[in-house]
C-alpha cells in the first residue's frame, strides 16, 4: 500500500494538521473535534507512535480492547517498533510499577489509573501527559474527569483529547465550555468534512461511488407506514401526559433505535412519578423503533416469528401493550404474515375444512425475499464481470477482493447464511417455522356446527392451515420420511465403512485406490464455500467461477479492515456516513503522491459547500493516464428507497453539519476558561506570600484571578486562612476518607476529592467508605439496594458492618437527575400498600433487624460529600491498615472471633440484637451465665428478657 512520503504512518495532510495542533510548541495539548469517519483512531495511533519513543509515561484512556489490538497491528504493519501496552487488573501492582518505570504508552482502565495516582504508585514526574480518546464521553463527574483533576493537581503535563462526535458538545447549555473546563484545556481545533483542507485531501483521489436504491416491496412499505403510525400515536399520547419533560424530543428522533433511551432520559427526573401507562408507552416506543430496524435487516420469516413472539410475551404476563389493540397493529401482523404465507379460501363447512386444507397443502408459502439481499448477489456478479473486462484491457485492475461492511454481528451472521445458499435459505427458515409451530402448538378447539363471522372464520382457517402444513412435514408422513432417511443413512455408513476398510487394506500393501480417494475427497458443489461465522474473525466467500473473494466485516473496526485487506471493491450494505468517509480516507491514503510544500495555514471553513457534491466530484487536476496508473476503488452504496434507513442517513449528516456550525460559532466567542497553572512560583516570593497563598505570588499576568478561582487553592480557602492572623503557624491537613476501590465506578470519590478530602483507595472487606475508626458506610444506589434486598446480600453486609463498627451507616444515594424516592405520588397510605415485594417494606424490616444501623438518604454525590464533611467533624482519622484488616484473618478488633459466640447467644430466648453486646461485655461464658441468679440477670437485660433466658437455662430436660 502506497503511503504519502513525509506523512508518518500514511496520514493525510489534514490528519497531520490535527496531530500538529495537538503537538504544539507549548506541549499543553488541546481538544480536536473531527467529523465521523475521518480517522480518529489514526490520530491516536500517531500520537502513540510519537510518544512511545519517550522514556516517560503516557496514559491513553478510553481505548477498547479491539481498538488496542488494531493500533498495535497497524503500527507493526507500518514497520514501527512502537506499541501500546495494555494495563488491566490481571497485572499485579509490582509488575505495573516495573512497566511504568520502563516508560512508554499505556492503555489503562480508568479505575486502575485513578487508584494508582491517588496511592502514588506512579511517580507523577515520570508521567508526560494523557491522551484521551472519545473525549465526548468525559463528564464533570466521570472517572476521566477525576483522573485529569488529580493529575493536573500534581503535574503540568499535557492533555490531548480527540473526539469524532460533535453532536455531544452542543446539546445542553454551554456544553462545549463545560467540556473544556472538565478536560482542563484551552485550545480547540475543529475539522468538519466541509473544512477546506479536508475537502481538498479527500477530493484528490475520490473513490467511484455507485448508489443503488432498491425499492421495498409493497408489503414492506405498508408495514413501515403502519409502524410509523403507531409510533406517532404512542408518542403523541405520551407527550400529552408529560408535555413539559419531552420538549427536546423531535419527530426525527423517532427514526433512531435509541428512541427509548432518549425518552427515558428526558423523563428521568419524574420517571417514578409518572403513571404505569406512561411507562408502558416508553417501553412500547423502544419496541416499535426496534421493529423499524428489524423490518429491513431480517428476512420475512424471522420478522413474522419475532412479531409472534412479541405478541405471545405481551399476552403471557408482561402486560399487554396498548398499541397492539390499534388498527395499525392489526395491519402490521396481517402484512407480516402475508409476506410468509397465504391462507387458502375457507369455503364450505368447517367440519371438513381441515381435510380439505390438508389435501391442498394447508397454506401457500410466499417467502418474500429481501430486495437488498438479492441486489447484493447482483453486485457481486457485476464485480466479477468488471474484473473480467479489465483483464482484457490495459487498465489497471483493482484488487480482486470485495469487502462487505454490515452494521453489526447479527446482520453479519444472517448475511453469511444467506450467501451460503440464497435459494434454500428461506426454505430452511420456512421449515424451521413449521417445526416450531408443530412442537409448540396447542389443541385447537372450535364448534364445527357454529356459524362464525368472516373474520373469525379466517382465523380458524389460518390456524388449521398451519396445522395441516406442519403435519405434512413433521406429522405421520414426516416420521415416515425420517425413517426412510435413517435407512438411507445407515446404508451409506455401511458403504463408507467398507470403502474405508478396502482403502486401509490397500494402503497396507503400499497401494491406494485413486477411485476411492477421489470419491472420499469430493465436496458437495455449492455456490460459496463458507467457514463458521464469528464476528471477531473474517469470513471469506469464494464467489462464482472467477469472482473475487468476498469478505464480510462488521462496522466496528471497518477502518482497520480496509487497511488490512486493501479491497478494490467495498459494499456498504447498511448506509453509514462513517463508512463513506472511511473509504474516502482509505482511497487517498492508498494512492496519495508526495505532498507539496504547505502554504501558511489559515482557518478556512466554508460551510456553504455541499458535502454530497464533494463526495462524488471528479478531480479535474488529474489526467486520465494518472488516474489509470493507480488502482481504483469502487464503493457500492446500498439503501432501500424511501425507507427509514435513508431518512436516518440524511438526518445524521444534517445533524452533524448543524453541530459543527454551532461549534464554529461558539469557538469564535469562546473565553479562556482554564489557563494552565504554574505549580512553582515565578520570581522572588517572600515567606508572607507563601503563608497567605497569594494568587499574585503564585501566578503572573492577567490570568491570575481565573487561576485562583478555578483550582483547589481557591478564594474561599484563602479567606479562611487569613481570618486566623494571616494563617501564621497553621499547617492545613486534609481530612481522610478510606474508599473501597470498587467504588470508583461512581462519582462520589471525585466529589470528596473536590471537597478537599484525602481519598485513600484500598480494598475493603467490610464497608465502602470509612470516615473514622467507628464510622463505616455502605453505599447503595437504588438498583443495588433492590438487588441486595432480594438476594440477601445487603443483610450479610450490614451484619458484618454492625460487628466491626460502632456507628454503621447505610447510605442510599439517588442519581442527580433521578427521582428522590422509591414510590410514586400515591405513597403508602393507612398501611394498605405494605407488601413484602415493596422496597420500603423491606427497608422497614432491615431497620427492625439492625437497629444500630442509621439510614442516610442522599439526592446525589455532591450532597453526599457535604454529609460526609459534617460527619467527620471532631472525629479521629481512620487508620488504613486497620480498615483493610477488618473482616479478614488480620482483624485487629477481634470481632471476627466473636462471630460464633454472638450467634449462639442470639439463639437463647430473651437475647436479642439489642442486648447481646451488653451480655458479651459483662459475662465471660455460657457457664457463668447459667450460674447467674434471676435478680442479676434482670439487672443486666431487663425483667422480660431475663425471664425467658432464665427459664431456658434452668429448664429440666427429660433425656428419655
Amino acid at each position: 500500500m502506497a503511503a504519502a512520503e513525509g506523512a508518518s504512518g500514511g496520514l493525510l495532510a489534514f490528519q497531520e494538521d490535527i496531530v500538529e495542533s495537538l503537538e504544539s510548541e507549548d506541549r499543553r495539548g488541546g481538544l480536536a473535534v473531527m467529523a465521523m469517519g475521518l480517522g480518529a483512531r489514526n490520530i491516536v495511533q500517531e500520537l502513540v507512535r510519537i510518544h512511545s519513543k519517550e522514556t516517560k509515561i503516557v496514559f491513553v484512556l478510553n481505548v477498547t480492547e479491539n481498538e488496542l489490538d488494531t493500533i498495535n497491528r497497524e503500527l507493526k504493519r507500518q514497520g514501527s517498533n512502537c506499541h501500546l501496552q495494555a494495563i488491566t487488573s490481571d497485572i499485579s501492582v509490582s509488575d505495573r510499577q516495573k512497566l511504568f518505570l520502563a516508560g512508554g504508552c499505556f492503555s489503562v482502565t480508568n479505575r486502575i489509573a485513578i487508584v494508582d495516582l491517588l496511592n502514588d504508585l506512579i511517580p507523577v514526574d515520570l508521567i508526560s501527559g494523557l491522551i484521551i480518546d472519545k473525549a465526548h464521553r468525559v463528564r464533570d463527574n466521570s472517572t476521566e474527569a477525576f483522573i485529569i483533576r488529580v493529575y493536573k493537581s500534581k503535574s503540568k503535563g499535557f492533555i490531548k483529547a480527540i473526539s469524532d462526535d460533535p453532536k455531544r458538545f452542543v446539546h445542553g447549555f454551554s456544553k462545549l465550555e463545560k467540556a473544556m473546563r472538565t478536560l482542563m484545556i484551552t485550545k480547540l481545533t475543529l475539522f468538519p468534512r466541509f473544512h477546506v483542507d479536508v475537502d481538498k485531501d479527500l477530493s484528490e483521489y475520490p473513490p467511484e461511488i455507485v448508489e443503488l436504491y432498491p425499492p421495498m416491496t409493497s408489503h414492506m412499505v405498508k408495514i413501515q407506514t403502519a409502524i410509523g403510525e403507531v409510533i406517532t400515536a404512542c408518542f403523541a399520547e405520551l407527550k400529552s401526559k408529560n408535555r413539559s419533560a419531552l420538549t427536546d424530543i423531535t419527530p426525527e428522533d423517532c427514526l433512531f433505535r435509541n428512541l427509548e433511551y432518549k425518552v427515558r432520559s428526558a423523563l428521568l427526573p419524574v420517571f417514578d412519578r409518572i403513571s404505569n401507562h406512561s411507562k408502558a408507552l416508553v417501553r412500547d416506543l423502544g419496541t416499535l423503533s426496534d421493529l423499524l430496524d428489524k423490518l429491513l435487516s431480517l428476512d420475512s420469516v424471522e420478522f413474522h416469528l419475532h412479531l409472534l413472539q412479541l405478541r405471545q410475551a405481551k399476552s403471557s404476563g408482561m402486560g399487554r401493550s396498548v398499541w397492539m389493540l390499534t388498527k395499525s397493529a392489526d395491519d402490521l401482523f396481517r402484512l407480516a404474515r402475508e409476506r410468509v404465507y397465504k391462507t387458502l379460501p375457507c369455503n364450505g363447512p368447517l367440519s371438513t375444512l381441515y381435510k380439505r386444507l390438508k389435501e391442498k397443502g394447508g397454506v401457500t408459502p410466499v417467502l418474500e425475499d429481501n430486495p437488498k439481499w438479492r441486489l447484493l448477489i447482483d453486485v457481486i456478479e457485476e464485480i466479477s464481470r468488471d474484473l473480467d473486462k479489465m483483464k482484457d484491457s490495459n487498465a489497471t485492475p483493482p484488487a480482486p477482493r470485495a469487502l462487505v461492511i454490515v452494521k453489526d454481528s447479527a446482520t453479519y451472521a444472517t448475511l453469511w447464511r444467506y450467501l451460503g445458499d440464497p435459494e434454500g435459505y428461506l426454505q430452511d427458515k420456512w421449515r424451521h417455522f413449521l417445526r416450531r409451530h408443530h412442537r409448540t402448538r396447542k389443541k385447537f378447539v372450535f364448534d364445527s356446527k357454529k356459524s362464525y363471522p368472516p373474520k373469525e372464520k379466517r382465523i380458524i382457517s389460518q390456524r388449521l392451515g398451519l396445522d395441516a402444513a406442519a403435519d405434512e412435514l413433521f406429522g405421520r408422513m414426516g416420521r415416515k420420511r425420517k425413517k426412510d432417511r435413517e435407512r438411507e443413512g445407515s446404508k451409506k455408513k455401511k458403504t463408507a465403512a467398507s470403502e474405508a476398510k478396502t482403502t486401509s487394506l490397500s494402503s497396507k500393501n503400499g497401494k491406494t485406490s485413486d477411485k476411492n480417494s477421489t470419491k472420499n475427497t469430493k465436496q458437495p458443489e455449492t455456490r460459496f464455500s463458507l467457514e463458521v461465522p464469528n464476528p471477531n474473525e473474517v469470513v471469506r466467500l469464494k464467489g462464482f467461477q472467477e469472482s473475487p473473494s468476498v469478505v464480510i466485516y462488521p462496522m466496528e473496526g471497518a477502518d482497520a479492515a480496509l487497511n488490512a485487506f486493501e479491497p478494490g471493491f467495498i459494499i456498504a450494505f447498511d448506509p453509514d456516513i462513517r463508512l463513506v468517509r472511511m473509504v474516502e480516507v482509505y482511497r487517498n491514503t492508498l494512492s496519495s503522491p508526495p505532498p507539496p510544500p504547505k502554504p501558511p495555514k489559515s482557518p478556512n471553513i466554508h460551510p456553504e459547500k455541499s458535502e454530497t457534491s464533494s463526495k462524488i466530484s471528479e478531480n479535474s487536476g488529474l489526467t486520465e493516464t494518472q488516474k489509470q496508473a493507480r488502482p481504483p476503488v469502487k464503493l457500492y452504496f446500498l439503501a432501500h428507497a424511501e425507507s427509514v434507513e435513508t431518512q436516518r442517513y440524511a438526518t445524521t449528516v444534517n445533524r452533524e453539519r448543524s453541530a459543527f456550525e454551532t461549534l464554529i460559532q461558539q469557538k469564535s466567542g469562546l473565553a479562556v476558561l482554564l489557563p494552565e497553572p504554574t505549580l512553582e512560583p515565578i520570581g522572588p516570593v517572600d515567606d508572607t506570600d507563601k503563608v497567605l497563598g497569594s494568587a499574585s505570588a503564585a501566578f503572573t499576568g492577567p490570568q491570575a484571578m481565573l487561576s485562583s478561582l478555578d483550582y483547589d487553592v481557591g478564594l474561599e480557602k484563602r479567606n479562611k486562612i487569613t481570618r486566623r492572623a494571616g494563617g501564621a503557624g497553621i499547617e492545613a491537613k486534609k481530612p481522610r476518607v478510606i474508599v473501597d476501590v470498587r467504588e470508583f465506578r461512581s462519582g462520589l470519590p471525585f466529589c470528596l476529592f473536590q471537597k478537599g478530602m484525602e481519598v485513600v483507595p484500598v480494598t475493603l472487606e467490610v464497608g465502602d467508605y470509612i470516615l473514622s475508626p467507628g464510622i463505616a458506610i455502605e453505599r447503595k444506589s437504588p438498583a443495588d439496594l433492590k438487588g441486595g434486598l432480594t438476594s440477601g446480600r445487603l443483610h450479610r453486609q450490614l451484619q458484618a458492618l454492625c460487628r466491626s463498627y460502632t456507628r454503621p451507616i447505610l447510605l442510599i444515594e439517588f442519581p442527580r437527575t433521578g427521582t428522590f424516592g422509591f414510590r410514586e405520588s400515591s405513597a403508602i397510605r393507612d398501611g394498605k400498600d405494605i407488601s413484602f415485594q415493596d422496597v420500603t417494606s423491606k427497608l422497614a424490616l432491615v431497620c427492625l433487624h439492625f437497629p444500630s444501623v442509621r439510614l442516610i438518604w442522599s439526592k446525589g454525590p455532591d450532597f453526599t460529600a457535604q454529609i460526609f464533611e459534617r460527619l467527620k467533624k471532631n472525629e479521629p482519622e481512620p487508620v488504613v491498615n486497620d480498615a483493610m484488616a477488618v473482616g479478614t484473618d488480620r482483624d485487629v478488633t477481634g470481632e471476627a472471633d466473636a462471630d460464633v459466640p454472638r450467634e449462639m447467644l442470639l439463639q437463647i430466648p430473651g437475647i436479642t440484637v439489642h442486648n447481646v453486646r451488653k451480655v458479651m461485655n459483662n459475662v465471660n461464658n455460657l457457664l457463668e451465665m447459667s450460674r447467674m441468679t434471676k435478680e442479676d440477670m434482670t439487672e443486666l437485660i431487663g425483667s422480660a428478657a431475663s425471664k425467658k433466658a432464665y427459664a431456658f437455662l434452668h429448664e429440666d430436660i427429660d433425656m428419655k
